[in-house]
């Protein structure tokens, strides 16, 4: 007769290095998509704002993480309501007409000053996905990430 001890120990390790490997593979994508969307914002970063703005969050214990940008500031007026600019930066706009809400006149600074008008015609904005650019960038590199974070959980 073959007597197996320790069964429940084992598996109680290996349930708590998975999760753990787990936690490290999530925090390592996570701090690698938004190192690389850091990179890809900058070309979009004329008042530092939007890149300020750029956040991450990990939530260990339910394995969850989100790289985004926060409110705060980057709030503009779209069909009535209010709507995070780095959307239009994102995923682009179609030609559209600006027109002032509040004043008689659009203003804008240019070289030798400012410049008004009363309506602009914008060509729209194709976009610049950096988000998922970065994110497509970190899985280029998900072997080099397990590897990492399976040595960090030993």
């Amino acid at each position: 007769m073959v007597k197996v001890t320790g069964i429940e120990e084992s598996i109680k390790n290996l349930t708590k290095y998975s999760h753990k490997f787990s936690e490290n593979v999530l925090i390592d994508v996570t701090e690698d998509i938004y190192d690389n969307a850091t990179k890809n914002i900058a070309p979009h970063s004329k008042t530092g704002r939007m890149e300020n703005n750029l956040s991450m969050r990990v939530q260990k214990r339910a394995l969850t993480a989100q790289v985004y940008i926060e409110d705060s500031g980057m709030m503009a007026e779209w069909n009535g309501k209010a709507i995070n600019y780095a959307l239009f930066v994102h995923f682009g706009t179609k030609a559209h007409t600006i027109e002032p809400k509040n004043k008689k006149a659009l203003r804008w600074a240019s070289v030798g000053g400012f410049v008004f008008a009363k309506r602009v015609e914008h060509p729209g904005y194709k976009g610049d996905p950096f988000m998922v650019n970065a994110a497509r960038k970190t899985m280029l590199s998900i072997d080099k990430i397990y590897k990492k974070a399976y040595n960090d959980t030993l």
